[in-house]
């Protein structure tokens, strides 16, 4: 009888510890999705930083090309 009590105790622990050893993959998975939404993110941002650098860049080039025209047509040579 009391092997019997032993055996049903240890299939009661094996299954709390499969139930736990579940739980912790299906928060590992969790955790890797998480961290790649993160990095996606990250390059979300990072593209869009270089995307206003770039348009800044661009208006910035467009006003010395305005001034260059302004003081040419006021008679001095802008190289």
């Amino acid at each position: 009888m009391m092997i019997n009590e032993n055996e049903k105790f240890i299939k009661s622990i094996d299954v709390k510890v499969h139930k736990a050893d579940k739980k912790r993959h299906e928060e590992e998975e969790e955790c890797r999705q998480l961290d790649e939404e993160v990095g996606m993110c990250s390059l979300v941002c990072r593209w869009k930083q270089i995307r206003e650098l770039e348009t800044k860049e661009k208006t910035l080039m467009d006003n010395i090309k305005i001034q260059e025209a302004e003081a040419n047509m006021d008679g001095f040579k802008v190289t």
